[in-house]
């Protein structure tokens, strides 16, 4: 059962990090651009041109640490007994998952490397406050 509580929190942390952050920043996108999403998705020099613009840059920030916070959230009420190695292994996975999209992947390029950094930092923060919190209001509900 611990191993199923892991798999499932595990998933769903990854899961609410991932929607999160990148629907927001899709949503913002096509907003700001006026454009389909088939649209932007064909023409993704422009989409990262719109992303890359300072004002939605600090937003990135603030969404990605709520959604970072919520997956942590989520992760840990869900794992209860295992949410420490839960909540490891989900900042390992997302920081190696940076790492990649960082120094690695074809999209490097296309986001500032002062931003990948800060995405290194906010993330792994998020996730562990999120951790925190959960605990926090497990305890409240068993006391």
């Amino acid at each position: 059962m611990k191993f199923i509580r892991f798999i499932v929190a595990f998933l769903l942390g990854m899961i609410t990090i991932t929607l999160l952050t990148e629907v927001v920043e899709f949503m913002i996108v096509k907003v700001v651009s006026g454009h389909s999403f088939d649209y932007l998705s064909s023409y993704q020099d422009e989409y990262f041109e719109i992303r890359n613009r300072p004002w939605i840059l600090g937003a990135k920030i603030l969404y990605t640490f709520i959604g970072s916070l919520c997956g942590g959230l989520i992760a840990t009420y869900i794992a209860k007994n295992v949410s420490k190695i839960t909540i490891i292994t989900l900042t390992i996975v997302q920081f190696a998952g940076l790492s990649y999209g960082a120094f690695f992947s074809d999209f490097s390029n296309f986001t500032p490397l002062w931003m990948w950094i800060l995405l290194l930092i906010i993330v792994p923060f998020g996730i562990f406050h999120g951790h925190t919190l959960a605990n926090k209001i497990n305890k409240i509900r068993t006391t």
